[in-house]
């Protein structure tokens, strides 16, 4: 018996380090993908935007389900509940028809969206682009463990890429 306590016990060790293993790789892959998202948005490839995205997501994912895993090792060796991370604010939703909560469409002398002048159409991509870019990278900077955070964050970013195509499409 003192034998397989000591097998689980090292496999417990094992767990908790392959989950800071999880940790490192998903800090530095998102990174790497924020970075890319901020330079695939300033040349306004929006078909590969979805796959920067989705890595992040997968990558949400990875840390989840490891995180899972760690916090059951930590128990079976006793160190404590589990990690709780500070809860964190969620990002503001960017959405049509909320007003300062939205960029700033274009109008031209018709009234219609979408007519404006070059410039301000510009300065609308550049913020939805930066509202895009700027939660990718809170999740990174926490290393995706706060669960509920991450997840509706990933939720933003999807509509603000959505958003930011429909600003694309207006030009």
């Amino acid at each position: 018996m003192l034998t397989e306590a000591a097998r689980t016990a090292q496999r417990a060790f094992e767990e908790v380090g392959a989950a800071k293993d999880v940790l490192d790789d998903a800090s530095d892959l998102g990174e790497d993908q924020t970075t890319a998202l901020a330079e695939t948005l300033r040349r306004g490839a929006r078909a590969e935007v979805p796959a920067l995205l989705g890595t992040l997501r997968a990558q949400a994912v990875r840390v989840e389900r490891s995180e899972a895993v760690r916090t059951i090792a930590n128990r079976i060796l006793g160190n404590g509940g589990p990690d709780e991370p500070a809860a964190l604010a969620l990002v503001p939703v960017r959405r049509r028809g909320e007003g300062e909560r939205e960029p700033r469409r274009p109008v031209g002398a018709s009234g219609t969206p979408g007519a404006g002048s070059g410039p301000v159409r510009g300065e609308q991509v550049e913020h939805v682009a930066a509202h895009l870019v700027a939660p990718a990278e809170r999740i990174v900077d926490r290393t995706f463990l706060d669960v509920r955070f991450t997840r509706a964050t990933l939720d933003e970013t999807d509509r603000a890429y959505a958003l930011w195509c429909a600003c694309l499409d207006e030009g």
